[in-house]
């Protein structure tokens, strides 16, 4: 196995050398990632596929690191002391600058590291094993972590959100800010959220004797550390809802596309401006963000 540390240096003018074309109008982006757990050691990482598909990891140093894989190394894993970026509890916020495009990106957090892993696909390139939430073999599974989804093109502006399609787990909130100040805000759980979900499915548990409670993971000391969406508990436990929605999905079924709502994308609100800073939060930030 070996890695390339094929970094792209920042050259006098300002401009990172290796800039693809259609990314050199983008203004700089600003990432701050503030740690409010206390007694905690978060790490971050910022992954991401740059123009020409290439999967990258954002350095402490502002750098893209580009892992490389050969053809014969299969299943491979990634230097921590390449990606991962730790955020001391004083002073506690970790700032970086993003000077390119990044595509279906994502910002990870998590008490302690996170594995990730490289394969070669068919054609040599490598692709990137994320962190997963289901694989018991995985030490990622007793990992406390989360992730917001990031994309910020010349094309499309910025997207940013907090993502719990999968699974619900340590607790994050977000602030967008525009390039003349103007802040939009998600503030994500308190701080006891997990905790009060998982109560909340054993009790259903009890009412319908379903196994709702087995969406809920919990650390080998018993502390809950997330909650699977219940899809993706039913992808590796067939038959784990038992029919559960099909009643309702029928129903709905039967009103016929004209009665089906329409939608509005509400990505439209992050494009009516340049962003140029990116915080994320770890910890309850109800009363901070009140008074923000």
């Amino acid at each position: 196995m070996t890695f390339s540390k094929r970094m792209i240096e920042t050259n006098s003018s300002g401009i990172n050398s290796g800039i693809s074309n259609s990314c050199l109008s983008l203004k700089p982006l600003k990432v701050e990632v503030i740690n409010n757990i206390k007694g905690s050691q978060p790490f971050v990482y910022i992954t991401g596929v740059d123009q020409v598909g290439a999967t990258k990891f954002l350095t402490r140093s502002g750098t893209w690191f580009y892992p490389v894989v050969a053809e014969d190394a299969g299943f491979s894993p990634i230097d921590q002391a390449l990606i991962s970026i730790p955020i001391a509890e004083q002073p506690n916020v970790f700032a970086v600058t993003i000077q390119d495009c990044v595509v279906s990106g994502r910002i990870w957090i998590s008490l302690g590291q996170l594995p990730f892993h490289v394969a070669a696909s068919d054609g040599g390139s490598p692709y990137l094993i994320p962190p997963s939430v289901l694989d018991s073999t995985n030490t990622s599974n007793t990992v406390d972590w989360g992730f917001v989804e990031l994309t910020h093109t010349d094309r499309d502006g910025l997207y940013a959100n907090l993502s719990f399609v999968d699974f619900v787990g340590l607790i994050l909130s977000l602030t967008l800010t525009l390039e003349q100040g103007d802040a939009q805000k998600v503030i994500g759980l308190a701080s006891d959220g997990v905790y009060s979900v998982c109560e909340q499915l054993r009790q259903q548990s009890r009412l319908d004797g379903l196994r709702w409670d087995q969406l809920c993971v919990t650390a080998p000391s018993g502390r809950p550390l997330r909650v699977l969406s219940p899809n993706l508990y039913e992808s590796v436990h067939p038959g784990a809802t038992q029919g559960y929605y099909a009643p309702y999905v029928n129903q709905n079924n039967l009103l016929g596309p004209d009665k089906v709502v329409s939608l509005v994308e509400s990505s439209d609100l992050f494009r009516k401006g340049v962003f140029v800073l990116v915080k994320l939060y770890l910890g309850d930030l109800l009363a901070q963000f009140l008074f923000f």
